[in-house]
């Protein structure tokens, strides 16, 4: 039988006669709660960009999920609208898209976040350039190591 923090079994424990806090009848007490600490809330925009059954999906840089790919997006800030984000971030790296709002939301959790995406539809306006950064991407046999959110949103 497996000892439980939240529910001990100290009566089938082989410990149980040299157990301080069963002595002390502090068994609740231990393990002691960890605190846990709030999760960062972040907005993000996300652009679908879908091409001949293939999905746009650039390379994620920086400390979280570097080297995963994913749709590209953008962490929204406050105060501007999503779609002018969402368009400066698809123009930096080098697309140019019609992005149309598909009043969509996902909730998606990572670690200490708890994200919020709204869901864009990209139309290309001009080709998409070649870049380390970007590839198309079939969803159901991805060459490159996708995010959780990347799977979700590719089974939409």
């Amino acid at each position: 039988m497996r000892e439980v923090p939240r529910a001990p079994r100290c009566t089938v424990c082989p410990l149980r006669t040299l157990c301080r806090a069963r002595a002390t009848n502090r068994v609740d007490d231990f393990p002691p709660a960890v605190a846990r600490r709030a999760p960062v809330v972040v907005r993000r925009a996300v652009a679908l960009v879908v091409r001949g059954g293939r999905m746009l999906m650039a390379r994620r840089e920086g400390p979280l999920l570097e080297g995963m790919w994913e749709p590209p997006g953008v962490d929204l800030r406050a105060g501007t609208a999503a779609r002018a984000q969402l368009a400066a971030a698809l123009a930096g790296l080098g697309v140019r898209a019609a992005l149309v709002p598909l009043g969509k939301r996902v909730r998606h959790g990572i670690t200490h976040r708890a994200i919020t995406v709204s869901l864009w539809r990209g139309a290309l306006r001009g080709a998409v350039p070649r870049s380390a950064r970007l590839r198309w991407v079939d969803p159901a046999r991805a060459s490159v190591p996708l995010t959780a959110l990347a799977r979700r949103l590719s089974a939409r």
